[in-house]
């Protein structure tokens, strides 16, 4: 198995299945291991060929003939295409293994895969012009039409494009020092001698790394953990105090729930929540790294936790619900293509039930954090305006949202409000 083969079979669970691009690409290199220079070519292979489908196709249309393609084969013009167009690699090795692939499942599919991708090769990549400004940044950055609109509606034609240049950047890793596990200090020392490279970010105890940092000693005993830096910026503004009550919904993995306690110095109470039981055990498991004692975890619906605790009992609520994961689209490209007007709709009425749920839980005077890792305007402004529509005792005490570009991070939306009676 080499590193395009493996890449077509990640492919084919992530369009095919919708899998998950991590999940698929973990699965394949761990069933069939390659070399480190391999694996990072064959991630080069899944992540760019999903991130680019919708231009790929575009390129690929006026050479296939008509109807349905077979799958395997529209994969393999794809994974081949994207080598040609976006990687120095020689056209010749990309088309000589997809159409030895094709073969394999006859004859003439390796004919027909080997006269796409020559005639490609002859003519050159086909020009956009034409092309209304929604459909080139539909083509050019592989978004959906639908999608395209609703980001040129609340961005403009500009703002959108640089939201879609931006996910296309190599995205840096970012740690957050625990201060659970030591001090600030000890933990740079410690990476500075196995060779890991830090900068400083807009935010304290937060880096930009270079290294596997996975490996280190640092991170084995908890001196630091992986979080993006737009994710680190919840905690903070939420800012609970030692010795209070916090309940974090849809807590898993626990990133958020450790810098909780982090900042409140392992006093007080957190209950880390989440509907899967298995995501409990994972934050169980980092709490135990990281030195987090004073958080316990609870299998629970969130839009249920009324009936879980009583009214007021919370000092501080933190919401980061489930969403559609537009500003983590330079990660999990394949987000573009699985969503549609009809789920964004559903998870528009799904916040909002976790939101009305967990407002009985905090005490007055208290503060609630809800969060995403979206762009889409109706699930952040536009539902914080519903939801102050519906709750006269609730204020904004701060609003952030965290475009892409900002700090070549996730994007991210963050609102903080303050329970009045």
């Amino acid at each position: 198995m080499n590193a395009r083969v493996l890449a077509l079979l990640a492919l084919d669970k992530i369009l095919l299945k919708q899998a998950y691009s991590n999940i698929a690409l973990n699965d394949v290199l761990n069933k069939y291991p390659l070399s480190e220079e391999d694996a990072s070519f064959c991630t080069k292979l899944v992540y760019g060929t999903v991130q680019n489908l919708i231009y790929l196709d575009y390129q690929l249309k006026p050479y296939l003939r008509k109807g349905k393609q077979e799958p395997l084969i529209m994969n393999l013009l794809r994974i081949a295409l994207y080598q040609m167009l976006f990687l120095n690699v020689p056209d010749y090795a990309a088309i000589n293994e997809a159409v030895r692939r094709a073969k394999k499942k006859s004859p003439a599919l390796g004919g027909f895969v080997n006269a796409v991708l020559r005639e490609i090769q002859r003519n050159g990549k086909r020009s956009l012009a034409g092309l209304s400004p929604v459909e080139r940044l539909s083509v050019e950055y592989s978004y959906p039409e639908w999608l395209v609109k609703r980001y040129v509606g609340e961005y403009g034609i500009e703002g959108a494009e640089a939201i879609f240049a931006s996910e296309r950047n190599d995205r840096p890793l970012y740690i957050r020092i625990n201060r659970l596990r030591g001090t600030e200090t000890e933990a740079l020392s410690a990476l500075e001698r196995e060779g890991i490279s830090v900068t400083e970010t807009v935010l304290p105890l937060a880096y930009e790394v270079a290294g596997a940092v996975q490996k280190t000693e640092a991170f084995r005993d908890g001196r630091i953990t992986i979080q993006d830096l737009s994710a680190q910026y919840a905690a903070r503004m939420l800012s609970p105090k030692k010795g209070e009550k916090v309940i974090d919904l849809c807590a898993a993995p626990g990133g958020k729930a450790a810098q909780l306690a982090d900042l409140m110095e392992n006093e007080g109470k957190i209950i880390a929540c989440d509907i899967h039981p298995h995501r409990l055990e994972l934050m169980e498991k980092s709490f135990r790294r990281l030195g987090v004692k004073n958080a316990t975890t609870l299998l629970l619906d969130a839009r249920e936790s009324n009936r879980n605790f009583p009214k007021a009992s919370f000092d501080s609520v933190l919401a980061d619900v489930p969403c559609s994961g537009l500003g983590v689209v330079a990660r999990r490209p394949e987000i573009k293509y699985n969503l549609s007007e009809v789920k964004l709709r559903e998870l528009v009425s799904l916040q909002g039930e976790i939101m009305d749920s967990a407002w009985a839980l905090l005490k007055p005077g208290g503060f609630f954090l809800y969060s995403t890792c979206t762009l889409d305007w109706d699930e952040n402004e536009a539902q914080i305006k519903a939801f102050l529509e519906r709750h006269g005792d609730a204020e904004i005490v701060e609003e952030k949202k965290i475009l892409p570009q900002q700090y070549n991070s996730d994007g991210f939306y963050l609102c903080k409000l303050r329970r009045l009676i």
